[in-house]
Order: structure tokens, then sequence, then C-alpha cells
């Protein structure tokens, strides 16, 4: 295989890759790839393709997920993770089935895609990311009046509750937080 750029290429013996693959591994390679993240598919934040490959070299059979505080970083639900899954194991068999004139091939509509203004979107998640039951105990630490964007409540398109630090009261009328029903 030829890879690099114009100024240094460099052929790769793909037989020698193979060969040192770890053993059983080779029909988990076109998955891996896929999860891990692809023209077509998403990764998982804070999981690149060289830190996978270290568990994949090890654990080639396992799906593993990171724990972090970051909201950004989480865990996808359940619900995103299948719609992701979906994705995945169809672009699978689209590759396992590039050799093929005219592939058998499930409809993308059926595996997680979706039709939209610019072709085929991946669908990402069916139910809300968050429980109603869930938003209603955030809480902001504002000590201010929450009247801008720059607090992270009204950065979230969140109203804060009874259990914000800023719901203290100015004086017996006049509330101390702007970011109220």
């Amino acid at each position: 295989m030829l890879s690099g750029t114009s100024k240094k290429r460099q052929y790769i013996p793909i037989d020698a890759v193979f060969n040192n693959l770890p053993t059983d591994s080779a029909p988990h390679l076109l998955p891996f790839h896929a999860l891990t993240g692809c023209d077509s598919t998403s990764y998982f934040a804070n999981h690149t393709k060289r830190s996978s490959w270290k568990v994949f070299i090890e654990h080639h059979q396992l799906v593993l997920f990171s724990n972090t505080g970051k909201p950004e970083a989480l865990s996808p639900t359940s619900d995103a993770l299948r719609f992701h899954l979906m994705c995945v194991h169809y672009q699978t068999m689209v590759w396992r089935n590039a050799h093929c004139g005219v592939p058998e091939l499930p409809a993308p509509v059926d595996m997680g895609w979706k039709h939209g203004d610019s072709g085929l979107q991946p669908i990402l998640m069916s139910l809300s990311p968050i429980p109603e039951s869930c938003l209603e105990m955030i809480s902001c630490a504002c000590q201010k009046q929450c009247k801008t964007r720059c607090w992270k409540c009204r950065q979230s398109g969140l109203r804060c509750t009874a259990m914000c630090a800023c719901q203290q009261q100015i004086d017996d009328q006049t509330p101390y937080c702007m970011n109220t029903d």
C-alpha cells in the first residue's frame, strides 16, 4: 500500500502488517475502524484511534468507555449507543461487500440513518439525553443575578431553580436571580 504525502511517500507491506496482528483479531478490524471513527461514523470522546488501538491489541472483542466528569466526554446514553452501533454495523457491512457489483444490504434508514437535506445523515438519538426530572435537579452556584449568557445556567439554556445559590432575595420583594420563570 502506498502511503504518505507527495513529498514523503512510503510503501507499507500489508501482508506483514496482517501477519503481526493479534491472533483472531482480523475479523474485528473493520468494526474497530468504524467504531473508532471514520468518514461515515463518529468516534467516542477522549478515545483516539491510537489509544483505542492499544486496548484493541489486548482486548479486540471489547468496547471500553472512559470515566470522566466532563459532560462532553461522558459515555453515550444507551439510546445514542444503539444508533451509533447500528451505523457502525451498516458501514462494516458495506465494506465487507465492497467486492460485490450489486451488494445485498438492508436499507440505510433501517440501520440508524435518515434522509436529510444533504443526503443520508446518522440518527444521533431518539430520546432526550437528560430526563426532565434530572433537569429540575441541576443547580448553579452563581453569586450574581444570572442576567447574561456568561453564567453556566444561561449558557445551557436552563432556568434557575429553587436549588440554585442565586435564588436568595435582595429584599422581601426583589428576587436576586433574573433567570427564573
